[in-house]
């Protein structure tokens, strides 16, 4: 019987490249997964620093400012990233071979075209050498192929982009469709319901002043009177949602609203617990100060409502940017995940007795005025609402 003894098999010193079609193919791979701009042009640079041996890799391109500048390096160091450079020239390769403090002699350039678009342009630094025409052709099937990425990238983004406008252009169709709907019915309301209302009222305001005052029939007809003036606040809010008041702008200093917001909600005893704390300094911005102000104490008195009378509110005002805010911070039970989508629709509501309105209603106001009214991420317990409006400029 023969026995045979198993061979050991060494490890190569050197590990075994992978051929040009192995390359591209696992490249191809990589951006069947990515569209995003930036991740393609990481996974280029990622390849051509892996495969086509040399001392550096150099992506040119457009920056924020328009202008052209290095955006990615492999091999150099990240300092050079911002380099400006306008155009492809000689002062730019020796900048670029400077950096690479005597590892690179020359420089080939690979532009990223396609579709008629020019993306930025592929530098590879060689270390000296003859470089292998295998590998040119290499390095021009991975950039036209990230080339067509880019383009695909930026295709898809804008499809994205128009997308999202035709969904805003009929979200904002149906809103006037229930506006103008609304806005017949308010007319029916305040002829048929409001009216009538306001006469009962006055007569039980006559009978309540010639009702004896510890007659027990004068605590129904007050009670009668509360009822009216509850539905009276509901027919005035459906009405200010169906047809917006035109706007009378002159400068308004957000801080003073601010003050006059917590000053409104203190009055109410409902807020006797709360603790109130405004900061920031004087900020100007153009608007209707009544109604910008009724978004805010309409924004304090939802904070008071959430936490039940107990905690503390902070009003904030600031300017980051190009918006001026006021945000209004509270310590309740902040908004639930699946409900933070729906709070600025109309009549949707989570409290008894309300209409659903005071949202809608603030988040119109914002947007008249060109700006946002929005909630926060959750970042703290509570709930945080921040009203933005473009400033003096």
């Amino acid at each position: 019987m023969m026995r045979i003894t198993p061979r050991r098999v060494s490890a190569p010193e050197h590990p075994v490249k992978p051929s040009p079609v192995g390359v591209l193919v696992a490249f191809s791979r990589l951006l069947a997964t990515v569209t995003v701009p930036t991740q393609v042009l990481s996974h280029l640079m990622d390849t051509a620093a892996a495969h086509l041996d040399v001392g550096a890799v150099v992506l040119l391109g457009p920056r924020a400012d328009d202008s052209t500048g290095v955006l990615m390096v492999r091999g150099l160091p990240e300092a050079v990233v911002g380099t400006p450079a306008d155009e492809v020239d000689a002062a730019l390769i020796d900048r670029l071979l400077e950096a690479a403090q005597g590892r690179c002699s020359a420089a080939r350039v690979f532009p990223l075209v396609s579709g008629g678009g020019l993306y930025g342009s592929l530098l590879l630094l060689d270390g000296g050498g003859r470089p292998d025409p295998a590998l040119d052709e290499l390095a021009e099937v991975i950039t036209d192929m990230a080339a067509v990425a880019l383009d695909r990238g930026f295709q898809e983004a804008e499809l994205q982009r128009t997308l999202a406008a035709l969904k805003a252009s009929r979200e904002a169709l149906l809103r006037g469709e229930r506006l103008k709907v609304l806005g017949e019915m308010a007319a029916v309301v305040t002829h048929e319901v409001r009216n009538p209302l306001a006469a009962i009222g006055g007569a039980l305001q006559i009978l309540d002043r010639r009702l004896e005052a510890a007659a027990a029939d004068r605590q129904i007809v007050r009670r009668v009177l509360e009822r009216l003036a509850g539905l009276n606040s509901m027919i005035t809010e459906l009405l200010t949602y169906a047809r917006p008041r035109e706007l009378t702008v002159a400068r308004v200093d957000l801080l003073a609203l601010a003050r006059d917001a917590v000053e409104g909600a203190t009055s109410d005893a409902a807020s006797a617990g709360v603790t109130f704390r405004v900061v920031g300094e004087p900020l100007l911005c153009r608007g209707d100060r009544a109604q910008l102000g009724g978004v805010v104490l309409n924004l304090v008195i939802n904070a008071v409502q959430a936490m039940k009378g107990q905690g503390k509110v902070e009003l904030t005002v600031r300017c980051p940017g190009d918006w001026a805010e006021v945000a209004v911070a509270d310590t309740g039970p902040g908004v639930p995940e699946a409900l933070r989508a729906q709070i600025f629709e109309p009549f949707f509501t989570t409290r008894g007795g309300g209409t659903g309105l005071g949202l809608a209603i603030a988040r119109g106001v914002a947007e008249r005025h060109g700006g946002q009214l929005v909630l926060a991420d959750a970042a703290d317990p509570g709930a945080t609402f921040v009203l933005r409006l473009p400033t003096m400029g």
